[in-house]
């Protein structure tokens, strides 16, 4: 029996340990290959989750195990630029502008992760999923985004995040992000601090 649960505000503060074990668990491989610092508790990024008024964090679980964990906010955030204006700045902004899009019209989906017992659980991530629809409609909002990688596509079912084989719908939106980087898992095992072009998709809100 599967249930989602959903945060926001005030309660998202005691799922942050939670939010970042998952992201170091399921971003460890491909595409990501993402590895943080290992005395970092949580990531400074999801606090916008808790102090953003149209944000919301979705945790599914079949019975006591999490098996899902999606976050989103709105992309016009003043948090996304006051926190993190080092990847959400005005200058990516103006490309969403620019391609006929306004970004406090767009939610945002930070991260959508499956684990792997249920990553072709079409059912638990279409519920999840639906959460975010139903919020983009109560904020008003047109369009949900998300940012991927610029990777193989033939290798995106080795994806954590359901988008193109589940949760499809999604477009290339013209914006992109190159040069972003983060501690990056290398393949002789070391890490080190690596740039990755990205790019955002977008859909419409139906």
């Amino acid at each position: 029996m599967i249930h989602i649960e959903t945060y926001s505000r005030e309660e998202v503060f005691p799922q942050l340990p939670l939010l970042h074990r998952w992201c170091v668990q399921h971003l460890h491989g491909f595409p990501y290959y993402y590895a943080p610092p290992k005395e970092q508790l949580i990531h400074p990024f999801d606090t916008v989750y808790a102090n953003e008024e149209k944000a919301l964090v979705a945790i599914a679980k079949e019975g006591s195990e999490v098996i899902g964990i999606a976050t989103g906010v709105s992309l016009g955030s003043f948090y996304l630029d006051y926190n993190v204006n080092y990847v959400f700045s005005p200058s990516l902004m103006a490309q969403f502008e620019e391609k006929g899009f306004q970004p406090s019209e767009i939610l945002y989906m930070g991260y959508f992760l499956m684990a792997e017992s249920h990553k072709e659980n079409a059912k638990a991530a279409h519920e999840i999923f639906d959460q975010f629809i139903a919020a983009a409609k109560k904020w008003g909002k047109k369009q949900i985004c998300y940012i991927q990688v610029l990777c193989d596509e033939s290798r995106m079912k080795e994806s954590p995040e359901p988008y193109g084989t589940i949760i499809e719908g999604f477009r290339h939106s013209g914006v992109v992000l190159p040069g972003h980087s983060w501690p990056t898992l290398q393949p002789d095992g070391s890490f080190q601090m690596q740039n990755h072009d990205m790019a955002f998709y977008i859909m419409e809100v139906q």
